[in-house]
C-alpha cells in the first residue's frame, strides 16, 4: 500500500476507493452467517496515518496545482463516504488522528478573510462538511455500532486532543512576534467558534461532556485585575475561554435549548439533561437557575434594543415569558418556568452574594441599562400586573420569582 502511493504512476484516489470497497465487502462478508470463516486482515491495517499522509504529500508537490487539481477535494469525499470506517479504526485513542489533521489542514492551509474569518483553501473546503459529521458521529445518538462507553473515550479522547493541540501552538509561537502571537490566537479563537455550536448541538446528553476546566469560565475568571501584564500564554487561554463562552451564549438561545412551550400534559424531568450539562461544564461553579432565570428574562422581557418600554409591550411579553418552560435550572412538571412557589426559603437563596449576575452582566450588557430594568421592574410589582394573574396561584408566583430577581440583579450592579 505504501509503496504503490508512492508511485506517481498509480490514481491514489482509485487505490484508496478500492481499498475501502474492501473492507465494506469483507464487513458483508463477515456479517453474513453462511461464512464460518471470518476475515480480519484489512481491518488490522491502520490506515489513517497513511491516509492523511497521501493528501499531505500531494499537496506538498511542487507541481501540485491547488486551483485545477481535484485529487485532494476527492479524497476528502472519499472519507466523507467512507466515515464510519475511520470512525470504527484502531482504538479510540487513535481517532485522534482525525482531529490532528484537521487542525493542522486549518492551521496550515486556510487565510483570513476581509471580515476577519478564517477559511480553508479551496482544494480543503470539503473538509469542514467531514469534520463537522464526525463530530456528530462522536457526540450523537447515531447508530455506529460502537459500545456506549467506547463512545465516552471518544468524547474525551476528542476535547483531550483539541485541547493538546491548541495549547502546543501556543507554546510553539510563545517566543514569536506579536504578529505571529496575534495570528495563532485568531486561529485557534477560530477553531473553538467554528466547532463549537455543532458540539453543543449533536451532545446528546449521554454520557460526561468532558469538558476541559482550562477552558470553563469560573467566579475566579472575572477578576480583571489579574489582567495586567499578561503573558502570551495567559492572553491565548483567556481568549479561547472565552471564545467557548461566546459560542454557548450564541447556542443557548438556539431552538429549544432555552425553554420550550409549557403544556401541562408534557412531562419534564427534573434531571440533568443536555443543557444543564453544558451550561455547569461551560459555567463551572455558577448558580445555573439564576443563569437560566436571567436568560428566561433576556430572550422575553429584557431586549437589547428595546426602544421604548410601555405597559401593552411589557404585558405582552410578560405573557409570553409565563407560557413557557424551562429546560434546565429548576425544570417543572406541572408549572412554566419554576418548580416551586416563591417563598422564604427561595427568597435566602437570591438574597446570598452570587457571582452569577457578574457573569450575566459580562456577557449580556443591555443587563447593565438601569433605567430599562427600573421599567420593567416597576411594571412586574404593579397593580395591574398583579390583577391580571390573581386567580392563577401559579403565575402568580412566577412573577414574585422574577421580581426578585430583577432587584437582586439591581443590588448587586
Amino acid at each position: 500500500m505504501d509503496s504503490a502511493l508512492k508511485n506517481n504512476k498509480i490514481d491514489v484516489g482509485e487505490l484508496w476507493e478500492d481499498f475501502f470497497n474492501q473492507r465494506k465487502f469483507i464487513r458483508s462478508y463477515n456479517a453474513s452467517d453462511s461464512h464460518p470463516f471470518k476475515l480480519t486482515f484489512v481491518f488490522d491495517y491502520d490506515f489513517m496515518q497513511q491516509f492523511f499522509k497521501t493528501i499531505k504529500r500531494i499537496r506538498s508537490n511542487p507541481k501540485y496545482d491547488k486551483e485545477n487539481d481535484h485529487s485532494i477535494d476527492g479524497l476528502l469525499r472519499l472519507w466523507d463516504d467512507n466515515l464510519l470506517s475511520f470512525y470504527q479504526a484502531g482504538d479510540p485513542i487513535a481517532s485522534d488522528e482525525m482531529i490532528k489533521f484537521y487542525t493542522y489542514c486549518f492551521m496550515n492551509y486556510s487565510s483570513e478573510s476581509r471580515n476577519h474569518r478564517w477559511l480553508l483553501d479551496r482544494d480543503f473546503l470539503w473538509l469542514r462538511i467531514v469534520f463537522t459529521k464526525y463530530i456528530q458521529l462522536i457526540f450523537g445518538s447515531a447508530s455506529t455500532g460502537i459500545d456506549d462507553n467506547i463512545n465516552d473515550f471518544f468524547k474525551e479522547n476528542f476535547f483531550g486532543t483539541f485541547k493538546k493541540i491548541a495549547n502546543r501552538f501556543i507554546d510553539e509561537n510563545s517566543s514569536r512576534d506579536k504578529v505571529d502571537q496575534e495570528k495563532v490566537i485568531s486561529l485557534v479563537t477560530f477553531l473553538v467558534s467554528s466547532k463549537a455550536n455543532t458540539i453543543f448541538n449533536a451532545y446528546d446528553g449521554k454520557g460526561d461532556f468532558s469538558f476541559p476546566e482550562a477552558w470553563a469560565t469560573t467566579p475566579a475568571t472575572l477578576d480583571r485585575s489579574k489582567n495586567k501584564s499578561m503573558s502570551f500564554k495567559s492572553i491565548a487561554e483567556q481568549s479561547i475561554r472565552r471564545a467557548w463562552l461566546n459560542a454557548y451564549r450564541s447556542w443557548i438561545f438556539e431552538g429549544k435549548n432555552l425553554c420550550v412551550s409549557y403544556n401541562p400534559e408534557e412531562q419534564l424531568n427534573d434531571v440533568h439533561n443536555k443543557q444543564q450539562m453544558i451550561s455547569e461544564n461551560v459555567l463551572v461553579g455558577f448558580n445555573m437557575k439564576v443563569v437560566s432565570d436571567l436568560l428566561m428574562l433576556l430572550k422575553f422581557i429584557i431586549l437589547i434594543n428595546p426602544g421604548k418600554l410601555t405597559d401593552e409591550i411589557l404585558d405582552a411579553d410578560v405573557q409570553n415569558l409565563l407560557n413557557f418552560s424551562k429546560t434546565f435550572g429548576y425544570i417543572s412538571n406541572s408549572l412554566p418556568v419554576l418548580a416551586t412557589t416563591h417563598d422564604e426559603k427561595t427568597e435566602n437563596q437570591l438574597s446570598d452574594v452570587d457571582p452569577t449576575y457578574s457573569l450575566m452582566r459580562m456577557m449580556f450588557p443591555q443587563l447593565k441599562h438601569r433605567q430599562n430594568l427600573d421599567t420593567i421592574l416597576a411594571f412586574f410589582k404593579s397593580e395591574a400586573l398583579a390583577k391580571k394573574y390573581a386567580t392563577d396561584s401559579q403565575r402568580s408566583a412566577l412573577i414574585a420569582h422574577y421580581q426578585c430577581v430583577l432587584e437582586k440583579l439591581k443590588e448587586t450592579q
